[in-house]
């Protein structure tokens, strides 16, 4: 029966480590890609087709020109993700000798949700200041076309479903947008685009706080699961079903996850140090290799005493196993040569990374479904 506990708990560690960080790793990059596909918006009547507001109403100071938005409530100081225009606004101005133009880009400007029309000459910045300044402004138009506008999160529908019916979450990426100044990127797939690393997608709030819980405890299933398989060769020493046997695979397996939780825990510490980024690599190339050579020895040592546990075993998942292993050895000793003597592209470097640690996780599926639970 301890036999059967012990199996059993690696079938359960080895699947946990395999699940936990796939989920975790694959929801930020969802998350990050959400993030740079919609906007947030400022409160607006943005289900009317058409809205015009006057220049009286809506310039509280026709002498700061440059501080134009201050709409008299018409715009508040708040966003929102879910009070967004579901298709794409034409910003107009008309004058008051009935001259019509498309709305300057302004730098300063939230916003960010407005299109020029192409049917009307766009205004210079420089002649819009000049024609308010002068009051010649009569009023500002902003009307809904029939093209679909992907930046409001209402043309996302499970997005939409859940921010509309839980507001803590919308008002959490709120403040990851406020808190973010260096944006988010438009990115359709980093496994086969690149566009953005995994630590890319997990430096910001709240993406940092569940990749260090998420990570970190995985790297705790991780332990038990090199554990649960040392007390399986020691229960076989002890019913003297096998002699001597090393321990290696156990104390690289332990080493690696060490290694995996410090990489976690340091992620979003930015520090101006040159000899600090060197740390951090040097951390995440020890966890590779000792996550590697864990499973090198765990794997030898399976083959090794099969006989012994053949009937808990399959041989065939094994075998698989053994081939996987080598590979993953083979591309690692590619993939770190590459890395030195190569000056390769960022792109063709996230391309690996969200490749290999995906692939290389694969590692625990195959250990979850090797053993067979036979008291």
């Amino acid at each position: 029966m301890l036999k059967y506990e012990i199996i059993k708990k690696i079938k359960i560690y080895s699947f946990v480590s395999f699940l936990l960080p796939v989920i975790t790793i694959n929801s930020l990059f969802l998350l990050y890609k959400l993030m740079g596909d919609i906007n947030a918006y400022e409160p607006f009547e943005w289900n009317q087709k058409k809205v015009e507001l006057l220049a009286e109403d809506l310039y509280s100071d026709r002498a700061d020109v440059k501080g134009r938005g201050n709409h008299k409530g018409k715009f508040l100081n708040n966003t929102t993700f879910v009070d967004c225009p579901k298709f794409k606004v034409v910003h107009l101005i008309t004058t008051r000798d009935n001259k019509i133009f498309s709305f300057p880009t302004v730098n300063n400007s939230n916003l960010n949700f407005v299109f020029q029309s192409k049917e009307y000459p766009a205004i210079g910045i420089e002649k819009f200041w000049e024609l308010t300044g002068k009051n010649q402004i009569r009023s500002e138009v902003w009307r809904s076309g029939d093209e679909l506008n992907f930046q409001c999160v209402k043309n996302h529908k499970i997005a939409y479903f859940i921010l509309k019916n839980f507001t803590f979450l919308e008002k959490i990426l709120l403040k990851a947008v406020e808190q973010n100044s260096v944006g988010f990127a438009k990115i359709k797939n980093p496994y086969t685009k690149g566009e953005v690393s995994i630590s890319r997608t997990a430096r910001y709030y709240p993406a940092n706080l569940i990749f260090k819980i998420f990570i970190i405890l995985s790297a705790i299933f991780l332990f038990f699961y090199w554990l649960q398989n040392l007390n399986l060769f020691k229960y076989l020493k002890n019913k003297n079903l096998i002699n001597n046997f090393p321990k290696t695979f156990f104390y690289f397996g332990a080493l690696s996850t060490i290694f995996l939780a410090m990489h976690a825990s340091f992620l979003g510490l930015d520090f101006d140090s040159k000899l600090f980024d060197k740390l951090r690599n040097i951390i995440i190339i020890l966890f590779i290799i000792f996550e590697i050579c864990a499973q090198f020895f765990l794997t030898k040592l399976l083959l090794k005493f099969k006989k012994n546990l053949n009937e808990n075993l399959n041989l065939i998942i094994l075998k698989i196993k053994i081939i996987f292993v080598s590979i993953m050895v083979f591309a690692s000793l590619i993939i770190f040569s590459i890395l030195i003597w190569r000056d390769i592209t960022d792109a063709t470097k996230h391309i690996l990374e969200w490749n290999y640690f995906s692939i290389l996780l694969m590692y625990y599926i195959l250990s979850s479904v090797m053993w067979k639970l036979k008291p």
